[in-house]
This record gives C-alpha cells, structure tokens and sequence, in this order.
C-alpha cells in the first residue's frame, strides 16, 4: 500500500476525539509523523533515520525494514496459541507499519538510544522537557515515552506485532536500562520487565500465581462469555467459551485461557491477570481485573 493511499484511509477513520482534547495512543500517529518527515526533508523515512539517529549514536543493529528484506542475524517471529504450542507469525505488510511497527534493533542499541536521550549533547535541556513532559493531565506520556513517578522514576514504552514483543525501560537517575526483546507475540514482557526492576532495586519479587487446581466457578462457564467494555468506553474484552473452556481476549490480541480459582475469580494461565467477575441475581454485570497492581473495570454489553 502506498503512503497515499495509506493517509486515504486514515482520513476516512473516525476521530476518537477532537485533537488536543484528550490522550489515546495510536500507533497511526507514528505514521503520519514519518509521512510529515519525508515531506519536509525530502528524503525516504530509512535515509533520515540513518542521518539523523543510527549513523549519529551507532546504532549499527537498528532500522526499518520491509517484507522482502533480508536482515542479517533477524531472528524469525512466533506466534504463542492458546494450546501452548508455537506457529509462525502470520504475514504482515510492513508498508502500513511506517515510523511504528517497521523497526528493528537489538538489546545493546536500545541501551545506546536510551543513553543517548540525557546524557549526550545530542538534546538540550530545553529539547529533554519537551520529551519528557507530560502532555496531558489524566496519562503520563510525554513525545513517545511513558513517564513513570510513582516508585523508580522511569521513562519507558512498550511495543508487539504479528511474532514479536518488546519492552524498553529506562532510569535516568541510576543511568540503567531494562530491555526485553522476544520474538513470541503475546509474550508479558511487561510482567517480565517489572519484575526485574524489583530484582535490581533489592525489592520483594512477586511469585507468579500457578492454578494447578481449577475449582468449579460459581456459575456456569456460558454465564461468564460475552462482550464487556471498559469504563472508558474505548477497550474491549470479550469471554468467549470454547469446548468447555473460557478464554480471554483485549480489543485484537491473541486470546488466552482463563481458570477458576473460586466463586467468580479465574486467573490468566500466560497473561498475569486475575479476572473478578461481578453479578446480580445470578446474571454476570461486569468485571474487575487486576494486572500489575492496576485494576481496571469493565461492563457488560
């Protein structure tokens, strides 16, 4: 698909919201702002990477690529079904991934990228607060960073596609980098990641919840599938039943399985979630699910 057509489509896309009114991540955005790169430097989106990033930090093992490139020592990406079994990652274009979905690199270049942000010439302080300032009152997300305050102040973001997932932390008071690459989809690098922030600052590590031994939920399993929407009213979860098994699945990510563990509670079996099921009468009105210490409501539909 050619960019033209590619900002025809996101032209014909209803707004979320008016611009500047609200915070909503999107990696079309990432897009369009490598499109308005190209325009004003009159160059390929790769060149002015190469110019303005990878050749200036030496990050030799970074870039963008495409579906018929070959990259050298790329590992090739795996999709995690709900059975536990790996196939591979379904095709992708990569065109409709611009400034997004279509970069690679390896763990040391996300550390030289990283360090590159504070502690080189390359941004002012004046450049830095622009990065790193909130943009928003209601989520801490600054120009492509998530700041994190409330314990190890951390600038940090997250990224997947078809047979890969990533997750890059990092401290600028202790100068430390967590880094996570895998190539599995689906793969809780988030979990992954929190963990070891706990590992390295001395803290007390939560041991994952293992069910071994499914209790029988207080209602029957098709009391609990159907479609639920979230406080917000921008995410989907849906509980779909299948052969006598409930699986879970968030807006468009793989589905994952979830078992009871008493009345109306079931945990993930691979996603670190525990699901609290609400109900009236004997009629499911909701759910409560906790991830990370964050517990995040859903109603219904």
């Amino acid at each position: 698909m050619s960019s033209s057509e590619m900002i025809k489509e996101i032209n014909g896309l209803k707004l979320v919201s008016q611009p500047g009114e609200k915070f909503s991540y999107s990696s079309l955005g990432y897009y369009v702002l490598s499109i308005i790169l190209e325009k004003i430097y009159e160059k390929n989106y790769q060149m002015i990477l190469d110019e303005k990033i990878l050749k200036p930090l030496k990050l030799a093992n970074t870039g963008s690529t495409n579906t018929l490139e070959i990259i050298p020592q790329m590992v090739n990406g795996y999709h995690l079904l709900p059975s536990d079994s790996l196939v591979k990652a379904p095709y992708r274009n990569y065109s409709m991934l611009k400034g997004a979905g279509d970069l690679y690199s390896s763990a040391k270049d996300l550390m030289l990228w990283n360090q590159g942000f504070l502690h080189t010439s390359r941004l002012t302080t004046s450049d830095q607060s622009k990065v790193f300032d909130f943009k928003n009152e209601t989520e801490s997300y600054g120009y492509g960073w998530y700041i994190d305050q409330t314990n190890h102040k951390k600038y940090y973001h997250g990224g997947g596609t078809w047979g890969f997932s990533s997750h890059n932390a990092y401290y600028p008071e202790e100068r430390m980098s967590i880094i996570i690459l895998s190539n599995i989809s689906t793969l809780p690098v988030s979990s992954i990641a929190a963990q070891l922030e706990k590992i390295v600052f001395g803290e007390a590590v939560d041991i994952p919840k293992i069910n071994e031994n499914e209790e029988k939920p207080e209602l029957p399993l098709a009391k609990y599938a159907g479609s639920y929407l979230s406080s917000s009213g921008q995410i989907q979860f849906n509980i779909v039943l299948q052969k006598q098994q409930l699986f879970a699945q968030l807006q468009g990510n793989p589905p994952f399985l979830i078992t009871a563990i008493g009345g109306n509670r079931f945990l993930g079996k691979k996603i670190d979630i525990e699901l609290e099921f609400t109900a009236v009468n004997g009629q499911i009105t909701g759910i409560v699910a906790e991830r990370m210490g964050r517990k995040f409501e859903f109603k219904k539909q």
